[in-house]
């Protein structure tokens, strides 16, 4: 019995590929609690799907290393707000999520500009990143050579200290943040993108590459990861091409 779901899941002419290299113009941000009760707060906060909160709280302390923070760490981060990024073996990364996102809020912000209705929910349907981990990138020496293994950061390069103020019922407080970072770095990853033109409200015809570029040229400006308030996360988009695929009969 022939297997359908591998034939078809193999060649589907649903969807274009694409790569895409991003260029941090100065750094890009972590922006993820690294003290337990801060992850678990921020988990908490984020998640709409209650059922899976334990588990990915167990699995994002993992990822933040936490387990390996030093006394001092943990005392520190008793009384400041430490945020940075998740690792694994391999090395840093911001996962693919954060990227759909980018393109889901540039979205929504220039929506008017192109003309398209409900912009934001369109690309969420039809743009996705396909890796979850998205590894941050030593300086390319030469193009596009990313299957270097020391080609990857294993730990940030800096983090920088500052006051934050909130409000609370006790009155204003205030408190240390500490944030970590990567400049002089890059990012590749791959999209899949069904493959329809969009549709103005003026019957006009936009191509993937023309609103995804669209897409890109604001949100280089606005920034990818945490700190863009404060000018971070600037990037360009060095390179954007398609994956040509081979169909088989």
């Amino acid at each position: 019995m022939e297997n359908l779901a591998a034939k078809f899941n193999n060649n589907s002419n649903l969807f274009r590929t694409y790569t895409m290299t991003l260029k941090f113009n100065d750094r890009i941000c972590g922006g993820i609690p690294k003290s337990e009760k801060a992850i678990e707060g921020w988990i908490r906060a984020n998640v709409e799907d209650k059922s899976k909160l334990e588990q990915m709280i167990s699995d994002t302390k993992e990822s933040m290393n936490v387990d390996n923070l030093s006394e001092e760490d943990l005392n520190n981060l008793a009384k400041s707000a430490w945020n940075g990024f998740k690792s694994d073996e391999n090395g840093i990364y911001i996962e693919g999520r954060q990227i759909k996102s980018m393109f889901k809020e540039s979205a929504n912000v220039i929506k008017n500009v192109l003309n398209v209705s409900a912009f934001k929910a369109r690309v969420a349907e039809r743009v996705f990143v396909d890796e979850d981990k998205v590894y941050i990138l030593k300086p390319l020496l030469l193009p596009f050579e990313e299957n270097d293994p020391d080609n990857k950061y294993k730990e940030p390069t800096g983090s920088y200290e500052g006051m934050v103020h909130a409000m609370t019922a006790m009155g204003k407080i205030s408190a240390l943040k500490r944030v970590d970072y990567v400049d002089n770095c890059h990012i590749t990853f791959t999209l899949k993108v069904l493959d329809e033109k969009l549709v103005t409200k003026d019957k006009k015809r936009l191509d993937i590459p023309t609103y995804i570029m669209h897409l890109i040229n604001h949100a280089q400006e606005n920034g990818l990861g945490a700190e863009r308030s404060q000018g971070n996360g600037k990037f360009t988009c060095e390179f954007f091409g398609e994956i040509e695929t081979t169909e088989e009969n």
